[in-house]
Formats: C-alpha cells, structure tokens, sequence
C-alpha cells in the first residue's frame, strides 16, 4: 500500500512538474500581457476593439504603433542600461551619491522622452478618429483616476531630504 501512495505522489509530482515548465515555455505564466504589442491587452489593441476602428483606421493605428516602437526602443535600451548602472552604483560599498543622483536625473529625462512619445502617439491616433469615435474615447476618460497618487493608496508624505 506504501508503495503504491509513493508511486502515485511520483507520479502527480512529475506531472505537476511538466505543466508548469510546459506553461512557462509557453510565456502562461500568470503575469499581465501588456507586453503583447496589437493584442487585447494591449492599449492599443483594446481601444481598436471598443471604437469600433474601420479596417483602414486599424491599418493607419498598426503603421503608428510600429513607428513609435521603432523609435521607442533604442531609448528603453537605454533606460534599461541607465537602470542597471544605478543599480549597480548603490551596490558598491560606499556608494556616490552624486553619481547616483545624475544617473537618476538620466532615467527620469528617458522617462520623459518615452512619454512625450506615446503622447505624441495618441494626438497621431486621435486625428484618425471620427467625431462619434473622439467622444467615446473622452467619455471613456471620463471620471478615471489620475495616475501616480500615492499619497491617495495612504503612503504618507515623507517629506524633504536634509542633506
């Protein structure tokens, strides 16, 4: 009977094993699909389901997210590498704040070049959209919340650094 129970939990453990490495193999994984440039979840891709996009506004849509991922990447290539030498800046033993602070000012300043782009993006989209189309769109926007209050998910205020 033993053997039989340790057969068994092999077995299922095995199995278990081969769904979840087939899983991730397959990028199923659990995490969210933004990465998925065109697809459902991807902002774009939602908007082209819920505007109702004729197939020549899809196309033109298609032609501006390929532009801006073109000239997204080379600056989130950069970000990534900014990234990775702030990071390995505070890493040292006695890190330099000075240095830090400038490759944090650097991030930011890609940051805002990666914004400015997508924003950029979406007045090239807006000029697509018909009048029912640009008022759907603003009703969607309509009563959101804004982005970025962290003060609003109770974080207190920290306040101003001293030094």
């Amino acid at each position: 009977m033993k053997r039989k129970l340790m057969v068994t939990g092999i077995v299922v453990g095995a199995a278990v094993l081969a769904l979840g490495t087939a899983a991730l193999a397959n990028g199923h994984c659990g995490g969210d699909r933004r990465g998925e440039k065109g697809g459902k979840h991807d902002g774009i891709g939602r908007m082209i389901e819920r505007l109702n996009l004729t197939a020549d506004q899809q196309g033109k849509v298609g032609k501006l997210q390929e532009e801006m991922a073109a000239k997204a990447k080379p600056l989130e290539q950069k970000l990534r590498d900014l990234k990775g030498q702030e990071h390995a800046a505070w890493k040292s033993n006695k890190p330099d704040e000075t240095k830090v602070v400038a490759l944090h000012r650097q991030t930011l300043k890609v940051r805002g070049e990666l914004d400015e782009l997508r924003i950029a993006q979406r007045f090239d989209v807006w000029e697509l959209l018909t009048p029912t189309q640009r008022a759907e769109f603003s009703k969607r926007h309509e009563g959101r919340p804004e982005k970025g209050g962290k003060r609003d998910r109770g974080e207190r205020d920290r306040g101003e650094r001293t030094r």
